[in-house]
């Protein structure tokens, strides 16, 4: 998948370049949240994958079946990394910043927040090719820089940052390689 896609999501960037969350949050808030149907469009995830998730404790439960702004999150964010990273590793990072899946009062960031500040660093790093680690800290320290949080939060989320940062990298980098590949040898 190219950088001209959301990460985690099927859909171009173009179509949505405040954002997906700052373009659905009014419709996901009005509807009451998302069916299952429309969470695997938006994702290009299978149903049964999903439902896995939250039914291994991953995501959260939904309110009666429909997903919200924090549970679509949290599945963005595991869909744009489980590509690059195992999904208990995945997990483990998310639980790092933000304690149980099911209650957002430990959170040190809502994870609507988190899939916006990964996609920005993305959209920043990769697509102006300045794949560099002293470039990667210094776009996520400008994307952060709002951050309110105590210092051991604001660097908690720095490292989960340049974790999930380098996991999606990687995976573009990959998919470029392989179109290189194929234009030479395929």
């Amino acid at each position: 998948m190219s950088m001209e896609y959301i990460p985690g999501t099927v859909l171009k960037r173009e179509d949505f370049p405040k954002g997906l969350f700052a373009a659905h949050s009014p419709l996901i808030s009005l509807a009451g949240g998302l069916t299952l149907s429309q969470v695997c469009e938006i994702t290009g995830l299978e149903g049964p994958a999903v439902q896995n998730w939250i039914k291994r404790g991953f995501v959260a439960k939904t309110v009666l079946s429909r997903y919200r702004e924090r549970q679509l999150s949290r599945i963005l964010i595991i869909n744009a990394l489980r590509q690059a990273m195992r999904i208990d590793s995945i997990v483990s990072l998310l639980k790092y910043l933000n304690g149980s899946v099911e209650d957002p009062r430990d959170d040190i960031i809502p994870e609507t927040r988190l899939y916006d500040y990964l996609c920005r660093v993305m959209a920043q790093w990769v697509e102006n090719r300045v794949l560099s680690l002293d470039a990667l800290d210094g776009v996520i320290d400008g994307i952060i820089a709002g951050y309110r949080g105590c210092d051991e939060w604001k660097n908690r989320l720095k490292k989960a940052l340049k974790i999930m940062s380098l996991a999606c990298a990687s995976v573009r980098l990959r998919g470029l390689s392989e179109e290189l590949y194929l234009e030479t040898l395929g």
